[in-house]
């Protein structure tokens, strides 16, 4: 889900705020509850490029780089009022902090310091509106240069791309040419799902370059070249096109080449493998299947014989169907981000209730993750609240700041039940667990009864932190680096796992068996 910054800054945490603590900054205590009619004047964010200007009437919200100054969003006070009700400053009022009263997407405060004029770059600066091929080429360079966090980790010289580029931008004649040397940059964060580019048009939308296959595509892929030769392909990739229906085909749905046919038999086959791996784990389960809730992202049983409860979560956002009706709410301001998430909390809250009243007299549970790419952190950590035995440091959030990054946010989670389930967990991942999926693993390996088990994860934990150009597009990254409670991150390379198991590989399917919950039964003979 794209998500504005007024938004994220509704569901900040006042029980992670710290109370009591010093801040590392002014050294004084955000103890003092304020509202926002008493914060009037301009306010920098602590790293996440915002500045809020505050008047008795309104609150205007930009967005800044060394480039650009560009007004993202104007409320009244009261508007404001109704989603961030107040703020927590200190004596001096020179800084404040967001709370999270009435708020869900996220889950800890921003912090924002007192200046005393606006930057130069708000005066002198890009900061209207602009089709200008160079002016939102600075903004869309100097956004990620000063905000993306892994440059070293990425091995990208920022500063030799804008070298290499800034004359192609110069000469270029429209915006599709502009937004074809940008989307030929930022390929360059391989890896890195949560850089992309979108522009206001249906037709132009880039992401960075996946990098390096990942263990299960790699898996996939030799198991698809195991069930067919590429003479068979050749073959029926040219029988293909000279079928009649093909050629009736408007020219939108064939294929470029060769390739791109094999890569859409590629996606048949991983559909395939997918509907025999679900196959293979009801088969484990003593009903034969599984029981779900919340709109079927939410599956569970208990493994035939063993007394093993195994809990499935697909994502952590489509706990409610989002249909059209929801899209229409959305676009009219009928509901808000936080509404709907609201509502994705509560299906999936009603859901864990049942399938936890099932799943509590087990000896031990699994909880599948092997699938899952993530969706809104706060919903993942209200499923891990219901296996902490106490309130627990679970990790360490910073983001990227002109000079570095900020200090350390720590993130703590408490049990949301008076009867967390605390025996033994195990928790099976994969090449494809990611985003909010892999802040959720982060979390549980907070826990001393838990066991990690698959394959390490992919290595996409930071938000994506988005930017408007003035021409309308959009752009995100990464400027966080989240760290467990070791301050070890896992950016780039995965959460560890303690048993490895693979997963989708063609000698399970073959066999109908599930080598995680495999490694999870031979674990706990063992014990």
């Amino acid at each position: 889900m794209k998500k504005t910054f007024a938004a994220t800054l509704l569901a900040s945490s006042l029980s992670l705020l710290g109370c009591g603590d010093d801040d590392p900054q002014t050294s004084t205590q955000l103890d003092k509850q304020i509202t926002i009619q008493e914060m009037t004047g301009l306010w920098r964010s602590d790293g996440y490029h915002y500045l809020w200007e505050i008047t008795g009437s309104q609150v205007r919200e930009y967005q800044l780089s060394s480039a650009h100054c560009l007004l993202i969003t104007e409320s009244t006070i009261t508007e404001f009022e109704v989603i961030n009700p107040h703020l927590y400053t200190n004596i001096n009022r020179n800084r404040f902090a967001t709370d999270e009263d009435n708020a869900s997407e996220e889950f800890h405060p921003y912090y924002f310091d007192r200046i005393d004029e606006k930057p130069d770059v708000c005066i002198n600066g890009i900061n209207e509106r602009t089709d200008d091929l160079v002016d939102n080429f600075e903004v869309f360079w100097n956004f990620f240069n000063e905000q993306y966090a892994f440059f070293q980790l990425r091995e990208v010289d920022w500063q030799e791309q804008y070298n290499d580029n800034i004359e192609a931008v110069r000469q270029a004649e429209n915006s599709e040419e502009l937004f074809e040397i940008m989307a030929e940059m930022i390929e360059y964060f391989g890896g890195d799902g949560h850089v992309t580019l979108e522009a206001d048009t249906d037709e132009l939308e880039a992401e960075a370059d996946g990098g390096e296959l990942s263990n299960i595509e790699e898996q996939v892929i030799d198991a698809f070249d195991e069930s067919i030769s590429e003479e068979k392909l050749l073959n029926s990739y040219q029988t293909l096109l000279a079928s009649e229906e093909y050629q009736e085909l408007p020219d939108s749905e064939k294929y470029d080449d060769f390739y791109e046919y094999v890569g859409a038999l590629i996606y048949e086959f991983w559909d395939e493998l997918l509907a025999v791996a679900e196959e293979t784990v009801d088969n484990y389960m003593t009903r034969g299947e599984l029981s779900s809730a919340a709109n079927d992202n939410l599956s569970w049983g208990i493994i035939e014989g063993k007394n093993i409860g195994y809990l499935r979560l697909d994502d952590f956002i489509e706990f409610i169907e989002i249909d059209d009706d929801i899209w229409d709410a959305l676009s009219d301001g009928s509901l808000t981000i936080d509404g709907l998430i609201d509502l994705m909390s509560a299906a999936l809250n009603n859901g864990l209730d049942t399938a936890m009243t099932d799943l509590v007299d087990t000896d031990a549970i699994i909880l599948d993750i092997r699938l899952n790419n993530g969706g809104f952190d706060v919903l993942g950590l209200q499923v891990a609240s219901r296996f902490f035995d106490k309130e627990r440091l679970v990790f360490n959030k910073q983001a990227r700041t002109l000079n570095g990054f900020t200090d350390d946010t720590k993130i703590y989670l408490s049990p949301s039940t008076t009867t967390p389930y605390t025996k033994p967990i195990y928790v099976l991942m994969s090449s494809e667990t990611l985003s909010a999926a892999e802040t959720f693993a982060l979390a549980m390996s907070s826990l001393p009864y838990v066991t990690f088990v698959g394959e390490p994860s992919f290595g996409n934990l930071s938000d994506p932190l988005a930017a408007h150009l003035p021409n309308g597009w959009e752009v995100e990254l990464s400027n966080e680096i989240y760290s467990n409670t070791n301050h070890e991150s896992f950016e780039g390379i995965g959460i560890p796992v303690n048993i490895e198991a693979s997963f989708l590989t063609a000698e399970m399917l073959e066999q109908q068996k599930d080598a995680g919950i495999e490694a999870v039964i031979q674990h706990r003979s063992l014990l």
